[in-house]
């Protein structure tokens, strides 16, 4: 099962970048980078299908990265290697689907949320995109150089080289969409179920930890800290709950202390006891 919802991120991750790039970033002729870049400059120069050139290229990094990287590289991106070229001819093929929008900012927008969205998913899934993200890769393995800073050359190389061929407007939009791209990405590295984390400095930090555990169910921790003023040994109460959750927590800690050093941040993802392992099966073995 593990195995399969991996897979179907990659397939999904794909399918909605080779829909951007269909829908909207190829019918306004807006300037990307990656192998999506080099298929624009193929079309430019020679006329060839933008699909097989992406083919050709991906085809021909997987060789190089097989043989720099090695088996377990190979396996990550060879589902994305064959399968985005042949999403994108498919996708082309489909009729009225180049003309969804004719407005140049509004494609950038869409196109890049949406390529950074599937670009996301297949990073999550724990592959990669394969093209122009294996020559970073490779140089950062055996030269040590920044895989993000070697990303961002590569593609701004390719849009500099497509300036050649369209006019210099459309590299405002080529940058665009890629912070645009950039941004949706790390928002979909970083999805899960959003938490708040309270951090409580109280003398009456026992008396906050006994009712956070047996009143409202809370699960907490306790940090051995020590104050600042009078340097004194003491311990804060940690404790992450949702986001609903948070009127009764500070009406708990008032009633107890409402003098209590309160934080609230916040987190993006939890693991572990309480969340991702079940807490009743965890107090049962424990006792």
């Amino acid at each position: 099962m593990k195995n399969t919802k991996i897979m179907m991120m990659i397939l999904l991750g794909n399918l909605i970048l080779a829909f951007a790039v269909a829908c909207f970033t190829l019918p306004l002729n807006i300037v990307v980078g990656g192998t999506t870049g080099l298929g624009l400059i193929g079309k430019a120069l020679f006329n060839l299908p933008i699909s097989y050139t992406v083919m050709i290229v991906n085809v021909t990094l997987f060789v190089v990265g097989y043989f720099a990287l090695g088996k377990t590289f190979a396996l990550t991106t060879l589902v994305s290697t064959f399968v985005y070229p042949v999403f994108l001819e498919i996708i082309q093929s489909i009729p009225y689907i180049q003309t969804i929008s004719n407005d140049i900012l509004l494609s950038t927008i869409f196109g890049g949320a949406l390529s950074g969205i599937g670009i996301g998913l297949v990073i999550r899934a724990g592959a990669s995109t394969g093209g122009m993200d294996i020559p970073p890769i490779i140089l950062h393995k055996k030269f040590g150089f920044n895989v993000s800073a070697m990303v961002n050359l590569c593609d701004g190389l390719i849009i500099v080289a497509l300036i050649v061929v369209y006019p210099p407007i459309q590299l405002l939009y080529g940058i665009l969409s890629t912070v645009i791209m950039s941004y949706a990405i790390n928002k979909v590295l970083i999805l899960g179920e959003n938490n708040m984390q309270l951090l409580v400095i109280s003398k009456k930090y026992e008396q906050i930890r006994e009712a956070f555990i047996h009143e409202l169910d809370y699960g907490v921790s306790l940090i051995k800290m020590e104050t600042g003023f009078t340097k004194e040994d003491s311990k804060a109460v940690l404790c992450v709950i949702p986001p609903r959750k948070i009127a009764s927590a500070k009406e708990t800690i008032n009633k107890i202390d409402d003098h209590a050093f309160v934080t609230i941040s916040p987190i993006s993802e939890v693991r572990g006891k309480g969340f991702t392992l079940d807490r009743e099966y965890l107090k049962t073995n424990i006792s």
